[in-house]
């Protein structure tokens, strides 16, 4: 209740052209390289989203590198209410797949950032997101099951290694990438 409030969705939208977008249904969250051929009309489509919180009440919010990182695409944020606002990409973290996105509003509710270094095997925590890119603040509960998990992330042509991650058992879906882990006392670890 205290942070689903400042729980947005991001939508990434993209020229491709009708093909290309036939090809890529089934894949929204994880799109397929777009190329369009020679001479090919393209239109703007949806092509892939998630999840992201406000950090601070001008418009600054904080999602997973690996949302926002197509410096072609087009990114939309929506919020609880429906309203949407283009956002900016300001700042791309690919060693801890982390970014910083800005939209142009005032008093933004925020989600309150916690300290993570206390964090014990087994504590309750409390996912929320955009699953499956159609239940808009979905949450999940679970526990921390792992903490320092060194992960290899990336699409089957990049990969990265991320050090120091939580690892949890709450069921994380395609679009809750970006989206908060809270501990019980609503804080972002």
């Amino acid at each position: 209740k205290k942070v689903s409030p400042a729980v947005v969705t991001i939508i990434v939208s993209k020229e491709i052209s009708a093909r290309q977008f036939q090809q890529s249904q089934g894949f929204f969250f994880d799109p397929m390289p777009v190329i369009p051929k020679a001479g090919e009309k393209t239109e703007k489509h949806r092509v892939a989203g998630g999840s992201c919180f406000v950090v601070s009440a001008d418009g600054m919010i904080m999602t997973n590198r690996h949302v926002v990182e197509d410096p072609d695409a087009e990114y939309t944020v929506v919020f609880l209410d429906g309203k949407e606002l283009p956002a900016k990409v300001l700042a791309l973290d690919p060693l801890n797949d982390i970014a910083f996105i800005k939209v142009d509003a005032r008093d933004l509710p925020t989600a309150e950032l916690g300290d993570s270094t206390g964090i014990q095997i087994g504590q309750d925590v409390v996912a929320i997101g955009f699953a499956l890119g159609e239940y808009q603040n979905s949450v999940t509960k679970g526990i921390i099951s792992g903490i320092n998990r060194k992960v290899i992330a990336g699409d089957g042509m990049q990969n990265g290694i991320i050090e120091g991650a939580l690892q949890t058992d709450a069921a994380i879906n395609e679009g809750n990438s970006g989206g908060p882990l809270i501990n019980l006392a609503g804080q972002v670890i």
